[in-house]
């Protein structure tokens, strides 16, 4: 799980990430820098035994993602399950049609 918990080991699997610079929060690395310009990252925002939470921040909004992990120890394997919250963001999506109409 420390692949995926520690952003720093992010640079050995995440597409895109061997060349990312870090984003730094109290001096320590949360995520990653996706856009420098578009002010565009992805930081961990939660760490539990079986799952690390994060989100996509863009300039307008915050998209929740995160990875579960299932463990098989008698097969010495895991699955690591990654999602992103459409709903939320078509939530907020919403309310911003709504302005509109």
């Amino acid at each position: 799980m420390d692949q995926i918990s520690n952003a720093a080991n992010w640079r050995n699997w995440y597409p895109g990430a061997d060349s990312s610079k870090f984003f730094y929060e109290n001096d320590s690395i949360k995520g990653l820098i996706l856009d420098e310009h578009k002010k565009q990252y992805i930081i961990i925002t939660g760490r539990k035994q079986d799952e690390v939470t994060a989100e996509y921040v863009l300039l307008n909004k915050k998209i929740p993602t995160g990875w579960l992990m299932a463990a098989n120890p008698g097969e010495h394997s895991v699955t690591i399950q990654w999602y992103i919250d459409f709903l939320s963001t078509l939530v907020s999506l919403g309310k911003v049609f709504q302005l509109y109409v």
